[in-house]
């Protein structure tokens, strides 16, 4: 997915920032950054308030390799 499809994606809600990142893009309300596309996947932060939402939607949070061992990101 490109910046032009993300500012689509949100087009309906708010208008967003994206900029280049991690071979992916960061999505930004201001300087807030909320969201992750990789892969053209749209991953969105979540918190201790919000993971049971996104659980309960059948989503899972990213998992990334660090010094061998999973880690699952806030992102969702």
């Amino acid at each position: 997915m490109d910046a032009d499809g993300i500012r689509e994606v949100f087009s309906g809600i708010m208008p967003v920032r994206v900029r280049r990142m991690f071979g992916g893009h960061g999505v930004y309300d201001g300087d807030i950054m909320f969201g992750l596309e990789a892969d053209g996947e749209l991953y969105l932060k979540a918190d201790a308030l919000t993971e049971d939402r996104f659980a309960a939607a059948g989503s899972s949070p990213v998992v990334y390799s660090r010094g061998g061992k999973p880690f699952a990101s806030s992102y969702w």
